[in-house]
C-alpha cells in the first residue's frame, strides 16, 4: 500500500497593497541605481571601428532584405493569382 502524505502546507497569503507598493519602490530604486551606475564603467570603450563596419556593410545588408522581401512578397502574389485563376 501507498503511504498517504499528511505534511502540512501552509497557506500563503496574497500580497497587501502596502507589500506591492513597498516592491514596486524598491524595484524602481535598483533600476534606477542601475541606470546611473551603468555608464560609468563604459566610458572608456572605443566603438568607431565597429560602427563603422557597420556602415560599411549596411547597403549590402539592406540590398539582401530588399531581395528576401521581394521574393516572399511575389510567391505570396503568385500564389494569390494562381489560386484565382482556377
Amino acid at each position: 500500500m501507498l503511504k498517504q502524505n499528511t505534511e502540512v502546507v501552509p497557506v500563503v497569503k496574497s500580497e497587501s497593497r502596502f507589500q506591492r507598493a513597498k516592491n514596486a519602490i524598491v524595484f524602481g530604486a535598483m533600476v534606477g541605481a542601475t541606470a546611473i551606475t551603468t555608464p560609468a564603467h563604459a566610458a572608456g570603450i572605443d566603438v568607431t571601428a565597429v560602427v563603422k563596419a557597420i556602415e560599411e556593410v549596411a547597403p549590402a545588408a539592406a540590398a539582401i532584405g530588399a531581395a528576401i522581401l521581394i521574393m516572399t512578397v511575389g510567391i505570396k502574389v503568385w500564389k494569390w493569382v494562381k489560386g484565382a485563376m482556377s
